[in-house]
């Protein structure tokens, strides 16, 4: 998961899953900040809020392989996720959502939701399969030249 695989995103919410599965605690600091590069222009901002998206959906779909006790709860995250992320492109069409978010931006999200469920995870899961055996490829030539 994350920047530069098919899921895009979603490695946030994979290490505080599985920081919280192990037993580790978590505590809400008010003064920590985080900040995320937001894109100067409109169409790179749809795509970031697409991969955004892509991610949770990608992710989800980890958790939803990797823990059978619970995929109900997280097939119905999933649902519930993609009725809000059609609801919130249906209110901005319709100007009706509580805060300005455009149709355009809410397009992007649910685009995002549907590539994150159409095989984003299992492409991820392939892509980095593909680099680690390049790399262990590349460190047997440096290994093998430097012999010589």
């Amino acid at each position: 998961l994350g920047a530069g695989m098919p899921s895009q995103s979603g490695e946030d919410h994979d290490l505080l899953y599985r920081l919280i599965r192990a037993g580790y605690r978590s505590a809400f600091e008010p003064q920590m900040a985080i900040f995320h590069q937001h894109r100067r222009d409109m169409a790179g901002f749809r795509r970031q809020v697409g991969s955004w998206s892509a991610g949770t959906a990608a992710y989800m779909l980890k958790a939803y392989s990797r823990e059978p006790q619970h995929r109900r709860t997280i097939a119905k995250f999933l649902v519930h996720l993609g009725v809000r992320k059609a609801g919130g492109l249906v209110a901005s069409l319709l100007g009706i959502r509580r805060y300005p978010w455009p149709a355009a931006l809410a397009f992007s999200e649910l685009k995002g939701y549907f590539l994150g469920m159409a095989g984003a995870y299992e492409r991820s899961v392939r892509a980095a399969e593909q680099r680690n055996r390049v790399c262990s490829i590349r460190k047997q030539q440096h290994e093998t030249a430097t012999m010589l």
